[in-house]
């Protein structure tokens, strides 16, 4: 999954984003882990990340910015989801949030 997303960062070109991106992959991929559990929501991501992959290959940039902007907000709402029972941030490692 990591070495996926940092692909598309280079193939951007943009080195500000892809530092600002790496910068925060911790946080990320730790809220990614928890949407992940669910079988139902990593298939989905894996063919995203195909579909996105095809168009970029196939040099359609409609149909990739298309893919990439339903496969962010996906996961943003599948994110949140997850994160709503911590109170909007994930608890640190080996507590549990009470919301307070």
């Amino acid at each position: 999954v990591v070495r996926f997303h940092e692909m598309i960062y280079r193939w951007i070109g943009n080195h500000v984003f892809e530092d600002s991106m790496r910068a925060n992959w911790p946080r990320m991929l730790r809220s990614m882990t928890e949407v992940l559990r669910n079988p139902s929501s990593a298939r989905q991501s894996w063919d995203d990340h195909q579909e996105i992959i095809k168009a970029l290959l196939e040099r359609d940039g409609a149909a990739a910015e298309a893919a990439m902007k339903r496969h962010i907000g996906l996961a943003f709402e599948k994110t949140r989801k997850v994160l709503i029972p911590y109170g909007g941030a994930l608890a640190p490692r080996g507590t549990v949030s009470n919301g307070t």
